[in-house]
């Protein structure tokens, strides 16, 4: 699973996925989960690893082609509809966390003195 975030939110300069701990938080999240979500999940990971070698023992070019080929219009419906799931996870994961948060420059619930911007003409009441 960490390799699989990882791919699809690299650390490449900035925070990845790695660096958020997405694997760990689907895993939180998958527990918690319906058995429909976990068996989508674990149908997608079986599809990873189909045919030929597992995912993880694939070298990375393999493992782009594969996720490449999971993103575009596949003909087995578990690779199709996984790759999505797994996309939309792993951002969600990566920006709910203290490291995507920080990444966004989010700073909270804060007071504003003023408000920049806002209409300055006089209105009739």
């Amino acid at each position: 699973m960490e390799r699989l975030t990882d791919l699809i939110l690299p650390s490449d300069g900035t925070p990845g996925a790695r660096d958020a701990g997405v694997a760990e938080f689907l895993d939180f999240y998958l527990a918690g989960s319906s058995g429909a979500a976990q068996k989508q999940f674990r149908d997608g990971l079986e599809w990873l690893d189909r045919e030929g070698k597992p995912f993880v023992d694939l070298t990375e070019p393999e493992q782009v082609a594969k996720l490449t080929a999971m993103s575009s219009t596949s003909a087995d419906p578990a690779g199709a509809t996984f790759f999505p799931l797994i996309r939309r996870l792993t951002v969600f994961g990566f920006y709910t966390s203290k490291v995507g948060v920080k990444e966004l420059g989010y700073l909270g619930n804060s007071y504003a003195a003023e408000f920049p911007g806002a209409c300055t003409h006089q209105h009739e009441l």
